[in-house]
């Protein structure tokens, strides 16, 4: 019965994040890594005094902590007051753009991130929250 339930939970979790994909990106940032930022600002939600949204980074080099991914895909939580971020889910691809297959769901650790100056993290903040 506990494979039954954590088969139908996963799959209903990779059916409720494989949407993003086809979003519709804007970039908001690059890095001197080459390395591209992108919002889908038609997702933005707003509740309970925070923004919550989908965020896409696309690694032109392609390797992320020892690993072959070449994007990545996170529902964030941003806290607009404090301008901090925190991941709720990132999935991480084998192809640019949050395309290809889903290599690896990471759920998020209810750790915020400040983001540092100039830093692609206070674009993106920036760009959500103004």
């Amino acid at each position: 019965m506990k494979k039954i339930f954590f088969i139908a939970t996963f799959l209903s979790s990779m059916l409720l994040f494989s949407f993003p994909a086809s979003a519709e990106w804007t970039l908001v940032a690059t890095s001197n890594t080459a390395s591209r930022f992108y919002v889908d600002f038609s997702r933005i939600k707003n509740a309970e005094g925070y923004v919550y949204f989908w965020e896409l980074s696309d690694f032109t080099k392609g390797v992320i902590a020892g690993k072959s991914y070449k994007s990545a895909v996170a529902y964030t939580q941003a806290d607009c007051k404090v301008f901090r971020k925190k991941w709720l889910v990132v999935n991480w691809y084998n192809m640019e753009m949050g395309k290809g297959v889903i290599e690896f769901t990471q759920s998020g650790d209810d750790k915020w991130n400040y983001p540092g100056p100039r830093s692609s993290s206070e674009l993106i903040l920036k760009s959500v929250c103004g």
